[in-house]
């Protein structure tokens, strides 16, 4: 047994947030202010229990009605009712974000990863997010309230993103057709030896951007409380990339 959630008449996004409710109030916030019209599952709140038993078909069948896809997400790991282990929600929806892009499909994911996840435990869900790999250099990636978060190549008219305090971070490594989208300053004295690479997006055939995968956490990066970089940035991917 499963059920379908209704999807609202002219609604074209669907967003899940995998943080708890007063997180995903930050991120409804961003949505609202660009006039975003959108879907919302609950997949975060009392340790996930709204997630779907089996994603496939359930999840599947819901993300089709949409053409656009808008996810954040934690570090932390869920309950899985059928196997009994725990996994990142990228491990459960990563086959499905694969087929729902080969349709068409249109994602923007925020998600923060864990240094300690090992290699085979990324390589369920990196293809599927335009990713390799974590950056398993040594040392610790820091970045400071005063460093910030810089777009790249083509993509510089995008705003740049100031942490509200500081954050440690896991870089990424940039899957083969994907583009380095973000990058941030760090602190030096920390002993980070890797890249500094935050964020990736990713094309199609005809150059239009399809996914774009920040492995930073968006409602963190609104420095004095000023949230415009981060809600121009969301509007500027869902509804003019998009």
């Amino acid at each position: 047994m499963f059920f379908l959630k209704n999807k609202t008449r002219g609604t074209n996004t669907l967003w899940v947030s995998a943080h708890s409710l007063s997180i995903a109030a930050d991120y409804r916030s961003f949505l609202d202010n660009q006039s975003i019209a959108y879907d919302f599952l609950d997949y975060g709140s009392d340790f996930g229990r709204k997630q779907p038993v089996y994603w496939d078909p359930t999840f599947k069948l819901i993300l089709s009605l949409y053409p656009k896809f808008f996810m954040d997400a934690p570090a932390s790991t869920f309950p899985n009712a059928v196997t009994g282990q725990d996994a990142v929600i990228l491990d459960y929806m990563a086959n499905i974000i694969q087929d729902y892009q080969s349709n068409g499909g249109k994602s923007l994911i925020t998600a923060k990863l864990d240094k300690a996840l090992a290699i085979e435990e990324v390589a369920v869900f990196a293809n599927a997010f335009a990713i390799e790999d974590i950056d398993r250099a040594s040392g610790v990636f820091r970045t400071r309230s005063n460093d910030t978060v810089q777009p790249q190549g083509d993509y510089v008219a995008y705003p740049e993103l100031v942490p509200q305090n500081t954050q440690i971070l896991t870089p990424i490594i940039a899957s083969a057709d994907a583009d380095d989208f973000y990058r941030a300053q760090f602190d030096p004295n920390r002993g980070w030896m890797g890249d500094n690479l935050v964020a990736t997006a990713r094309k199609n055939g005809n150059g239009d951007l399809i996914q774009v995968f920040f492995a930073i956490e968006l409602h963190y990066f609104h420095k004095d409380g000023n949230p415009q970089p981060v809600e121009q940035l969301i509007g500027r991917i869902l509804k003019d990339e998009f």
